[in-house]
């Protein structure tokens, strides 16, 4: 049973889920089925991360360029370089796809082959890419690692060295770990080869878990689900004012919060935990259940081994300054408060633009250093400006536990 106390979820940067929507459908097929791994050594390797909120931040290279790019490496997403990284390859037009984010939108994007992508000393050849901008993600995001490149590995992931190593060998298994519990994983070209997981919510409903290191989350259920249950039809709930969180292409129509009273994950029962809704059609599994592992994916053979660091703790509660932001050019604007909660108290409503938080000007912040500054763990006030109905206003705005109603 895991116990424990958490913070709030602020954003979900995106689960791209593509299907093809041209007449060139084989062609997309073949791109995003193909790709070949490439190890320089010839040996495992083992590659430093840098962790921003819960965004697992690496470095690498794409194509001859010596250029280093910088990702975000999630396991969720399909391979993605942002629109000025594809103007710099003068990559040609690609294959039209359609992508959906984490929050419900849709658009029609394009597919590339990049001839080479990696980090440190391993690659993918002829690697599919989605084309996106991700400019509101901050300056310094080149691309996002998708499991269209990590398909091909055997990787496993310590949150707590902030390291990934590949193996060489995809056979090989690590004689270090001690009363790891392996869990199958399936996988497919829909998702952009996601690790994809039984869950059973309640002892009842059963339904895919995404392994999804690119939610900030313990585990984010869909809306369809939440609805079945009978905390949502007993009014349980906790409703958004707008949104509170997000995709690729655009943020949710409304969220809801509400206590699960038991997710079983492989061979992991959580109990009394709180969640968010998303609109995809699968549990979003993210960084507060998978931080407490030392995590493998077996990409190849279609397993993932969690090694507990220690005594396992997952964060039950959630205390939160109940604001979701969004950027719209240099704009910071508020895209959705939780009900009652500090934002709410404080008269922040979606639209009202932040001037600053903590000092800083908030038009200099990415979306990237906002959910660093909101995750913040070490921190439980902000002093923010924000403009409302064409009135400035200053406040400070404390972390506070988020409550569904009934409760």
């Amino acid at each position: 049973m895991f116990q424990g106390k958490r913070l709030p979820i602020l954003f979900l940067l995106a689960t791209f889920l593509c299907f093809i929507v041209s007449c060139t459908a084989l062609k997309a097929v073949k791109l995003i089925k193909g790709g070949k791994a490439s190890f320089e050594d010839q040996r495992d390797i083992t590659i430093p991360f840098n962790l921003k909120g819960h965004l697992i931040l690496v470095t690498g290279q794409i194509n001859s360029s010596q250029k280093q790019y910088n990702f975000i490496f999630d396991t969720a997403a399909l391979t993605v370089i942002d629109e000025h990284v594809a103007d710099e390859f003068q990559l040609e037009r690609g294959i039209l796809v359609k992508g959906k984010g984490s929050g419900g939108k849709s658009e029609t994007i394009r597919l590339v082959e990049l001839r080479t992508i990696g980090i440190g000393k391993v690659s993918v050849t002829d690697c599919a890419a989605a084309v996106y901008d991700l400019s509101r993600m901050g300056d310094n995001v080149d691309g996002i690692l998708g499991s269209n490149f990590l398909r091909h590995f055997r990787v496993m992931l310590d949150y707590r060295n902030r390291n990934i190593k590949f193996f060489h060998n995809a056979q090989h298994k690590d004689s270090t770990l001690t009363g790891p519990v392996s869990v199958p994983f399936k996988q497919d070209m829909k998702n952009g080869f996601a690790p994809k997981i039984k869950c059973l919510v309640n002892d009842r409903l059963k339904i895919n878990g995404i392994i999804d290191t690119g939610h900030p989350d313990v585990a984010s259920l869909p809306l369809s689900v939440m609805e079945q249950m009978d905390v949502f039809k007993q009014g349980k709930v906790l409703a958004s004012k707008g949104s509170m969180s997000g995709g690729a292409f655009g943020w949710s129509d409304k969220n809801f919060l509400l206590r699960v009273n038991k997710l079983k994950i492989g061979a992991f029962d959580l109990f009394d935990f709180l969640s968010v809704s998303n609109n995809t059609d699968a549990i979003l599994i993210g960084k507060r259940f998978l931080s407490n592992f030392l995590l493998t994916l077996d990409y190849p053979e279609g397993e993932m081994i969690l090694q507990p660091y220690s005594v396992t703790d997952f964060e039950r509660e959630m205390y939160s300054y109940g604001v979701a932001l969004d950027k719209e050019s240099e704009r910071t604007l508020c895209a959705g408060v939780w009900e009652n909660s500090s934002a709410d108290k404080n008269g922040i409503k979606p639209g009202d633009e932040f001037i600053s938080v903590n000092s800083q000007n908030a038009s200099e912040l990415s979306l990237i250093d906002l959910m660093a500054l909101f995750q913040d763990e070490n921190s439980t006030d902000l002093e923010v400006i924000f403009v409302s109905d064409g009135q400035q206003k200053e406040m400070t705005l404390h972390k506070e536990m988020l409550v569904p109603a009934g409760e």
